[in-house]
């Protein structure tokens, strides 16, 4: 009986987690299905470092998830991915305003090469 009382309170708890709307949490490189409106966001070149303009997806997510990574830090209830991809122009067909799921690896971004957001999710490959 005490068993069946500690499942049936883990489920509980379970439910109440996700009633008062606490985000998943996931570790770094974690293969994620998210889901969330697109935004194309533009970056004018850089010609103190020389990088050229570019343009990249960001999901802006339906429900904000948890990130747990201990060399980078964690980031408790994050709103927004970069979506990046395996070549500059594989992510075109994304469209702002166009409400997608879309499945990659996430991971922190960690250098001026990538998106200015805290996490991306490689997505293709």
């Amino acid at each position: 009986m005490k068993y069946l009382l500690s499942a049936g309170t883990a489920i509980c708890l379970l439910g109440m987690s996700s009633a008062f709307g606490e985000s998943t949490c996931y570790i770094d490189n974690a293969m994620v299905k998210l889901t969330g409106t697109i935004q194309v966001m533009n970056v004018p070149s850089d010609p103190d470092t020389g990088h050229p303009a570019y343009h990249y997806p960001l999901l802006k997510l339906d429900h904000p998830l948890c990130y747990k990574d201990a060399q980078m830090g964690n980031i408790p209830s994050a709103k927004v991915v970069a979506l990046v991809g395996p070549t500059a122009h594989g992510l075109d067909h994304f469209k702002s305003g166009q409400h997608v799921t879309v499945t990659g690896n996430l991971m922190h971004t960690d250098n001026g090469n990538q998106p200015p957001q805290d996490l991306m999710l490689m997505v293709g490959g």
